[in-house]
């Protein structure tokens, strides 16, 4: 995908993995996409040094409310408000360039509309996600302004034709979205604005919506979280 829509959440200091493989006996899997494990079956054979990373990220969130990151991702993000002039793509439809239209993006394993409650004069585009598959991509993304100041990027992906699973780290899942397994995450700092960060799991579906904003505030953060839960409700999603 483009660089715009691409995840540069780290998702295991998300608590969340994307995997693909056999479900352990010590797992909690809650069906066969998802599954709760402990950290040592979450962290794998990761080198020492990426764990100590991990664990160090960890604390800063807990103590600070988030992780110090030099990304540009947010300042690239807040770059795509509405009323900025962003180049759109309509070519090739296996393509990932962003689209101004849902019709431009051939979807391989579901019927998505958009998030039916945005203003059209908040959509910013849509993207395509995960893989191009023959029978169209496996993911979606929608970009679109928020009401607190900020510019957010939603994203779901089928695991059922991505062959893959999610793990989360059964010390730090969370289970904010509609009593969905869920994790939060913070990430960036004054210069380049921050990521907030919300991911869930449902049925053979992976979620995830990253805000952007140019400041640092708990508020965000849990408007965020209120933003993923009406974002939850809302999805008319079919096969």
């Amino acid at each position: 995908m483009g660089n715009i829509m691409k995840n540069k959440v780290y998702f295991l200091s998300l608590g969340i993995s994307f995997l693909i493989g056999s479900v352990h006996a010590d797992s909690m899997q809650t069906n066969q996409h998802i599954k709760i494990v402990p950290p040592a079956e979450f962290y794998g054979d990761l080198p020492s040094d990426f764990k100590k990373k991990i664990e160090k990220e960890a604390r800063e969130l807990k103590q600070k409310g988030y992780i110090e990151d030099n990304s540009k991702y947010p300042k690239e993000l807040l770059g795509m408000a509405p009323n900025h002039a962003v180049r759109m793509y309509a070519a090739k439809k296996e393509n990932d360039d962003m689209k101004n239209d849902l019709v431009d993006i051939h979807m391989a394993f579901l019927n998505f509309n958009g998030i039916s409650f945005l203003p059209k004069n908040k959509i910013i585009g849509f993207a395509p996600t995960g893989t191009w598959i023959k029978s169209g991509w496996t993911g979606i993304g929608e970009i679109f302004a928020n009401d607190y100041g900020g510019i957010c990027t939603f994203t779901l992906l089928d695991l059922d034709l991505s062959g893959g699973s999610s793990s989360y780290n059964s010390d730090t899942v969370e289970y904010v979205i509609n009593n969905k397994p869920s994790m939060i995450s913070v990430r960036g700092n004054k210069k380049m604005g921050f990521i907030y960060s919300v991911g869930w799991s449902s049925g053979n579906i992976d979620y995830n919506l990253s805000c952007a904003n140019k400041l640092y505030n708990l508020s965000y953060k849990n408007r965020t979280i209120d933003l993923a839960r009406r974002i939850d409700n809302d999805l008319k999603i079919t096969g």
